[in-house]
């Protein structure tokens, strides 16, 4: 029978064999820096895209966990800063800025397919902790005796109404063509 691996033994063992996570989170940055000298305005843009929406994506997705793991500590656990991994909880987010910001050089990062949903789950993700944060700290569950599920479900509440609420504030009057990466000449800076 198959076991699963819990969260903490994946930190163990990231943390007993640093040395691809490492060479992953540099490489990142290095590669938009590759990719940045690569590119000119008259190449394909085409392809480009894509390229500089996986390098986003392959930064943001670890670099949203490891801000979020690192909010749950830090809020919900009391975790002291000190004593958290460096590879797994800081070197994800410094990875993820550094390889957003030499795309940013190069590129209009709002015109990266798919970088707007991944903003929108930055804010999203935050929303919800301040709210859980808040109804953590005025110690409601304490008052209605919730269980773990209940909590879990409330989050999933919350997260799902602050998603169609973001929705309604700010994408409900476009149309579907407007809500696309924009004209092929618009990817990059001038």
């Amino acid at each position: 029978m198959m076991t699963l691996m819990t969260l903490q033994q994946l930190f163990n063992h990231i943390a007993d064999n640093p040395l691809v996570v490492i060479v992953f989170f540099i490489m990142l940055p290095l590669a938009a820096l590759a990719v940045n000298a690569l590119t000119s305005k008259s190449e394909d843009i085409d392809i480009w895209k894509y390229v500089y929406s996986a390098m986003v994506f392959m930064a943001c997705i670890p670099g949203i966990f490891a801000i979020t793991l690192l909010a749950y500590s830090f809020m919900f656990l009391r975790q002291s800063l000190l004593q958290v991994n460096l590879i797994v909880y800081f070197l994800p987010i410094i990875s993820m800025v550094a390889t957003l910001f030499i795309i940013n050089q190069r590129v209009l990062l709002k015109n990266v397919p798919g970088f707007r949903k991944i903003t929108g789950l930055i804010m999203l993700l935050f929303v919800t902790f301040i709210a859980m944060f808040i109804i953590d700290r005025t110690r409601i569950f304490v008052l209605v005796h919730a269980n773990i599920w209940q909590i879990v479900m409330l989050f999933v509440g919350l997260f799902l109404v602050f998603r169609l609420a973001l929705w309604y504030i700010f994408y409900r009057n476009e149309s579907p063509s407007s809500s696309q990466s924009g004209s092929d000449h618009e990817l990059f800076k001038n």
